[in-house]
C-alpha cells in the first residue's frame, strides 16, 4: 500500500520485515516460465520490469528467468530502478549491488530518480548533475550498455538521454485533474 504523509512525501506500508500478513502476489511466482509467460515474451516487442521484485527470492530468480528468455529472443528490455527499503530484507549495500547487477545485465533502457542515481552510485554523481546531464549514465562505471536513459525528479522535472547523443530535458508541468 502506497500512504503520502502530510509533506506529499510517499512511503509503503505492508511490505519488508515488519510484515505480518499474507505474501504479496508478486512475490511467488514460479521461479521458471511457463509455457504460457514464455509466449508472452516470445510475443512482445519490448519487457518492462521494475526492480521491487529482487528483493523476493522467488520472485527475483523469476525476473532473471524472464529477463534471459527477452534478451535471447531480441527484445528491448526497460529496467525501472526502485529504491524502497521497506520490501528489502537484505543489507542496503546487498540490494543496492543486486539492482545494479539486474540493471547492467539486462537493460537497454533505464528509468531512474535523480535520487536513486545518487544512491545507486554513492560519491560518483550527485542527484542536481544526474538531471542536467543524464548522458553521464551511460558512461563506463555506470549503465554502459544502455541505449537510452530516462531521468524522473518530480516537481523538477525529467531529462533523457540516448547512446546516439540526443538529449532533452523537461520541466514540470501542472496537470489538472
Amino acid at each position: 500500500m502506497v500512504n503520502i504523509d502530510e509533506g506529499g512525501e510517499r512511503y509503503f506500508a505492508g511490505f519488508g520485515k515488519r510484515r505480518q500478513s499474507l505474501p504479496f502476489a508478486d512475490e511467488i511466482p514460479e521461479p521458471t516460465l511457463t509455457s504460457e509467460q514464455d509466449r508472452v515474451i516470445v510475443g512482445s516487442e519490448m519487457m518492462v520490469t521494475s526492480t521491487l521484485g529482487l528483493a523476493f527470492d522467488q520472485m527475483h530468480r523469476f525476473m532473471h528467468a524472464a529477463a534471459d528468455r527477452a534478451r535471447r529472443t531480441g527484445k528491448t528490455i526497460m529496467v525501472d530502478i526502485n529504491w524502497r527499503p521497506v520490501f528489502w530484507s537484505q543489507e542496503e549495500t546487498h540490494a543496492r549491488q543486486m539492482i545494479l547487477d539486474y540493471a547492467r545485465r539486462y537493460a537497454s533502457f533505464v528509468k531512474i530518480t535523480d535520487e536513486e542515481a545518487e544512491w545507486m552510485f554513492p560519491g560518483k554523481i550527485r542527484a542536481q548533475e544526474v538531471l542536467e546531464t543524464p548522458q553521464i549514465l551511460l558512461g563506463d562505471g555506470f549503465f554502459p550498455q544502455a541505449d537510452l536513459v530516462l531521468v524522473t525528479a518530480g516537481e523538477k522535472g525529467c531529462g533523457g538521454a540516448s547512446r546516439e547523443g540526443r538529449t532533452h530535458r523537461q520541466e514540470a508541468f501542472e496537470v489538472d485533474a
